[in-house]
């Protein structure tokens, strides 16, 4: 079985650096690259059975066709897998759902951010507890922590 990565993207907050990564690590690696990407539920979007690249809005499909263009680049072709829903739900349900995947990549949202995504460290906890693989933030460029590293800087009040 082909080992993977998957990069999981909140489409209301997409993060150039994880992509940057994620399609690096898979190329380095010589892994196939999945893209999870999940735009939450609210109030002006419903859960949809089905959800296609055309529902997005243009600067997230641009996004994503970035993403594509950088892993042609890095000769990794991602596939792209799209659902709505709360995002650590989607992403474990997921997940779960392909045993090949080794590495879940994620940006970590700045400070500044965090008050627009609640539940993100119940998630992550969540997330750690339930998969079995490595999961990376990238919090900024060039850097690169895993998920014991965050809760460690977090919990001795040194991190976000």
């Amino acid at each position: 079985m082909t080992k993977r990565v998957l990069l999981a993207v909140d489409l209301d907050f997409p993060s150039p650096r994880a992509a940057s990564h994620a399609v690096h690590l898979a190329a380095r690696l010589k892994l196939s690259l999945m893209l999870m990407g999940v735009a939450p539920v609210d109030g002006k979007r419903k859960k949809k059975a089905e959800f296609f690249l055309e529902d997005l809005p243009e600067a997230q499909r641009q996004w994503l066709v970035q993403v594509m263009e950088q892993g042609r680049q890095e000769r990794v072709n991602p596939e792209i897998f799209l659902s709505s829903g709360p995002f650590f739900k989607e992403i474990l349900s997921f997940a779960q759902s392909q045993p090949a995947i080794q590495f879940i990549v994620m940006g970590l949202p700045d400070k500044d951010l965090q008050p627009y995504r609640p539940g993100v460290h119940a998630g992550l906890d969540h997330l750690q507890e339930r998969f079995e693989g490595e999961v990376l933030l990238v919090p900024e460029t060039g850097k690169v922590m895993r998920l014991a590293e965050y809760f460690h800087l977090h919990h001795s009040g040194k991190g976000t």
